[in-house]
């Protein structure tokens, strides 16, 4: 698969380690996944993903991982695309907070939480045997990305979850949880039969069905945010 950024080898790994006085043993994971969300038209961030990076920076700068890979280009729910990806506004705000840009990558194939996982192993963590995975998303995100990760990683990895700060007003995070809720039925409903790690299984469904993947998607965007926003049109959806 193509990549888009100039990402760390292994070797470019450890050197990073040595340069800023990390150990080989104090790392203790091999990198930290940021899941985005959202990006302003301007290509601002919202309070949400400030917070995920916040938290993604705290375990880098604790030592927790060498590298950071910020994950998302834009939600496939927007007609308009924003003026930069998630993964870069992402990668802005954390080398303002005192990140190299050298241990940052950006991952930008990705339109919802089931493409971060897809392409994060399969672009970078495969790849490099980075097996020992942290992955930093919000509360109310938390369930959904970690059925995930486990559907996609498989049990060849070790993957960890922090959780941000919420800094989102009760009423949207009340808004939240109900979106989450339909999302784990839809997602349980396509991928829950599939194997632990079934990478061909999880690939042939995003390149068939998914409106945000597939050149003729089996399920159009329409459909699947109706079915997401809690009609139920048809038996078979995508996660959002």
């Amino acid at each position: 698969m193509l990549s888009h950024c100039n990402y760390l080898e292994p070797r470019e790994a450890n050197e990073l380690l040595e340069v800023y006085d990390v150990s080989i043993g104090e790392a203790m994971s091999d990198v930290i996944i940021i899941l985005a969300r959202g990006v302003e038209r301007d290509g601002s961030l919202p309070p949400d993903p400030l917070a995920r990076v916040r938290k993604g920076v705290e375990l880098f700068t604790a030592n927790v991982a060498p590298v950071i890979i910020m994950s998302g280009s834009w939600t496939y729910h927007i007609d308009i695309s924003p003026s930069r990806t998630e993964a870069a506004a992402m990668k802005e705000y954390a080398v303002s907070l005192g990140v190299p840009e050298v241990a940052i990558i950006e991952e930008i194939k990705s339109k919802d939480t089931l493409g971060n996982a897809y392409f994060s192993k399969k672009d970078f963590c495969e790849p490099r045997s980075w097996h020992n995975i942290v992955v930093v998303t919000s509360d109310d995100h938390l369930e959904r990305s970690e059925y995930i990760f486990t559907k996609v990683f498989g049990p060849d990895y070790v993957v960890e979850y922090e959780v941000s700060e919420r800094v989102i007003p009760e009423v949207q995070y009340e808004k939240e949880l109900k979106h989450e809720v339909r999302s784990m039925a839809i997602l349980k409903q396509w991928i829950g039969g599939f194997a632990d790690g079934d990478d061909a299984a999880i690939w042939q469904l995003m390149s068939t069905k998914h409106p945000a993947y597939a050149t003729n998607p089996e399920v159009s965007r329409e459909e699947l945010l109706r079915a997401v926003n809690g009609e139920d049109i048809f038996p078979d959806a995508s996660p959002s």
